[in-house]
């Protein structure tokens, strides 16, 4: 009996001196830095930061405080963070979707609307300038969150893309406006293009493409804008109110691009409720929706006047160009 006692309490010790070690190891291995493997990484493209968190040159609108991309230095990174949802996420739907629909419509324009060559060459600017506007506008958009480099270069080729949607928006108006006066086209189509070289010269240069110089850049495109007004107060003042209905389309056409720059400059309503509109409905993508119908209503007044100019039993001494 005291023989197997004397056992029972030998095992006991070893159990406990076994249990203790197993602790004491189970402790010294929770102290090792875990041998697991890490947790896969979500990809820099896939998450977003605070406006806080981005370097200087990414700060443009300091209303938007969340959702931000941070910076990815990769094409491919900015390219897969088109389909991710973020501050740019929707500026860059709205113009590639618009860029899109202007070259789908200049093609239904030249297979059935399209009469003749000085016809289809008016129109060709117009829809070249759009497309030209909303393509780089897309690309600027997309690669926003490369560089400061890519960020920079693409900003200027953004505000170069409006300076010549604005001056090829003229061409189809002032041609079937004065379809029989040649003699005024080049003046009503040169002092815009005159004043537009001025506005790349601002747009372009490295001190007004910064953030700080957005009200002035809004004025500078409102003002180019405006000098269409007088080819547009001339033909009105000189056809009766029939003719009036073609510049309907075009007074609406400067009313969506007004309204577009009056909010870009206002940074309105992100303004009055500051991480509210880091997603939906901020200023920037509520100036790329006043472009598409400006560009819609443009083209939606031009046309017409076109099809009454060609259709018109009126005849001209030679429509020239």
């Amino acid at each position: 009996m005291i023989h197997k006692h004397g056992a029972d309490v030998i095992q006991r010790k070893n159990c406990s001196r076994t249990e203790n070690v197993g602790l004491s190891k189970s402790h010294s291995e929770a102290d090792l830095p875990s041998k697991q493997a890490p947790k896969p990484k979500l990809k820099r493209s896939e998450s977003t930061v605070q406006l806080k968190a981005l370097p200087s040159y990414m700060v443009d609108n300091e209303f938007l405080l969340d959702y931000h991309r941070p910076e990815l230095n990769s094409i491919m990174e900015c390219i897969k963070s088109v389909f991710m949802m973020h501050t740019e996420t929707w500026n860059i739907w709205t113009h590639f979707i618009g860029c899109l629909g202007v070259v789908c419509l200049a093609v239904h324009y030249f297979i059935h609307e399209s009469e003749s060559w000085h016809q289809s060459l008016s129109f060709a600017v117009f829809f070249a300038g759009a497309a030209f506007c909303m393509g780089c506008s897309t690309i600027y958009h997309v690669l926003f969150c490369h560089s400061e480099r890519y960020c920079r270069f693409w900003a200027k080729m953004d505000y170069c893309g409006i300076v010549i949607l604005i001056i090829a928006s003229l061409p189809p108006w002032v041609h079937f406006a004065f379809y029989c006066t040649t003699y005024l086209k080049p003046l009503y189509i040169g002092v815009p293009v005159v004043f537009g070289i001025g506005a790349l010269a601002v747009v372009l240069s490295d001190k007004y493409s910064g953030g700080d110089y957005r009200v002035l850049r809004a004025v500078v495109f409102i003002s180019l804008g405006m000098t269409g007004l007088a080819p547009a107060i001339h033909y009105i003042a000189t056809h009766d109110f029939f003719h009036w209905n073609f510049y309907f389309w075009l007074i609406l056409a400067c009313l969506f691009y007004f309204t577009g720059g009056v909010i870009y400059a206002t940074r309105i309503p992100e303004r009055f409720l500051p991480g509210k509109f880091d997603i939906w409905l901020q200023s920037h993508q509520i100036l790329h929706l006043c472009v598409i119908g400006g560009v819609l209503t443009c083209y939606q007044g031009a046309s017409k006047l076109a099809q009454y100019r060609i259709s018109s039993l009126e005849e001209c001494p030679g429509p020239g160009l």
